[in-house]
């Protein structure tokens, strides 16, 4: 992926075979030790506005991101930030917020990231995406997952309702109340 950063298209092939061999916790913390890592986060900076590196590399990086070690790595090489830079690129996609947002949870995990995901927007995205997604309940599920990880900072936690989240999560919770 390294040696053809400006295609796209190896781009997403990449991520999509980092996100299929991340079936198993030796494989993810070898893939980590290899710089799949690194190659994702490149991979989605350079190419995050692509539907289909967007999907697998949000995939591939929610995968790694399982493991503690892989999780903080990912969020030092900025990892968080290209994140959040595929979400306002696919703000209005469900199915690609339901995968950003799981991202987003597994990286949070770990406390580095909650902060970094924070100072960078994150409250402010997070309600915003229960807003967008309200009616879609695996995105709302995995956007209230990430809620709950970033609320556990107090900054953020003020930030979150600062962005009236609470009205918000009630507004979701409602529309699927009445969803069996």
């Amino acid at each position: 992926m390294q040696t053809h950063q400006a295609s796209a298209e190896v781009a997403s092939a990449g991520c999509g075979a980092v996100a299929s061999l991340t079936i198993t916790e030796q494989n993810i913390s070898l893939l980590g030790a290899a710089g799949a890592c690194e190659s994702v986060i490149s991979a989605m900076q350079r190419h995050g506005e692509d539907f289909a590196v967007a999907w697998k590399g949000f995939q591939a990086m929610a995968n790694l991101a399982v493991s503690t070690g892989n999780s903080a790595w990912i969020g030092a090489a900025g990892g968080c930030e290209a994140v959040l830079e595929g979400v306002q690129w696919h703000a209005a996609n469900t199915p690609i917020a339901h995968l950003a947002w799981r991202c987003v949870g597994n990286l949070s995990l770990d406390a580095g990231n909650v902060i970094r995901f924070g100072r960078g927007g994150g409250c402010a995205a997070c309600v915003a995406a229960l807003q967008t997604h309200r009616g879609d309940a695996a995105a709302v599920m995995e956007v209230c997952r990430a809620l709950v990880r970033l609320a556990k900072d107090p900054t953020n936690h003020s930030l979150l309702l600062a962005h009236d989240s609470c009205a918000v999560l009630a507004a979701a919770m409602l529309t699927h109340s009445r969803n069996e």
